[in-house]
């Protein structure tokens, strides 16, 4: 596979790419990054998203898996100094980012738990915004069923997040 060809299964795949990766990581910078370092990977690999059965979902797993290794190289974070010498007001806004960020880390965690069937469509449609058509043929599955295995998942995420509160 050369340049060219590269291009033309990668490029128009980069915008789900990314939003696939912003949704496992949080922010846009650590997005970017694992989007590149799937496309780096995805380079390296060429041969194996040649012989691809759909490159589309080689790709998207590709930006995925990147993010989620991007995710846990930063598990050791700092402490910055500055927040150290915070207002109550300040305070009380971290505790609300905080909350936020620790529920979407439950929302992750359950989604971790569905079937990996029921994950992929569900981070496909939720997170990447690809349509119930175009997951069945990336899955090689009717509408149909896509749409039925999406429902589940989203019934079971449900029910796993009420079980938790």
């Amino acid at each position: 596979m050369d340049a060219t060809e590269f291009r033309h299964i990668v490029l128009p795949h980069y915008e789900p790419m990314f939003r696939i990766a912003l949704s496992v990581t949080g922010n846009s910078e650590d997005a970017q990054d694992a989007v590149q370092d799937a496309v780096t990977k995805l380079w390296v690999s060429r041969s194996r998203l040649a012989a691809a059965d759909c490159p589309k979902a080689f790709v998207m797993r590709a930006a995925r898996n990147a993010a989620i290794d991007l995710i846990n190289s930063k598990a050791m974070t700092t402490v910055d100094t500055d927040e150290l010498h915070e207002t109550p007001e300040e305070r009380a806004d971290i505790a609300d980012i905080i909350d936020a960020k620790d529920r979407l880390s439950h929302v992750n965690m359950l989604i971790e738990k569905l079937d990996p069937l029921q994950r992929e469509i569900l981070l496909m449609r939720s997170h990447s915004g690809i349509s119930l058509s175009e997951i069945a043929e990336i899955k090689g599955i009717s509408h149909d069923n896509a749409r039925t295995i999406l429902s589940r998942a989203r019934k079971k995420l449900k029910e796993l997040y009420t079980n938790i509160k």
